[in-house]
């Protein structure tokens, strides 16, 4: 549900969710400490999905890495579709997930970045 749905149905001002969501996440471990250690047949999914801010003129791209069995987020980052993002991405995954092999669409920054010696398509 977006922020405006939480808003109109708990009747609670937006900045102050806003508020409140910030200190949640302030509490919250880091996200490498609470996944698993991953299986050796495992493998990392890659993609990329857009939303945007406010205004469909204004995208911002969500890049996942996450595990093919067992489907929790590894890492993600955040920005626009370059290459730039796409290493941005690979450095957030934690080392011991780097390892495994890793599958993607084909788009260019897949290939272009430093991941390019690990993926299959």
């Amino acid at each position: 549900m977006s922020m405006r749905g939480v808003e109109r149905v708990f009747q609670v001002p937006r900045q102050r969710l806003a508020i409140w969501l910030q200190e949640e996440a302030e509490t919250l471990p880091d996200l490498e400490t609470t996944l698993a250690e991953p299986a050796e047949e495992d493998a990392l999914e890659l993609d990329e999905l857009w939303s945007f801010v406010q205004k469909k003129d204004n995208k911002r791209w969500i890049w996942i890495a996450l595990l093919r069995s067992t489907r929790p987020i590894v890492a993600y980052a955040i920005g626009d579709r370059s290459e730039a993002t796409c290493r941005r991405l690979w450095e957030r995954i934690p080392a011991r997930y780097r390892r495994l092999q890793t599958f993607s669409d084909f788009w260019e920054a897949y290939q272009k970045s430093c991941l390019r010696n690990s993926i299959r398509r």
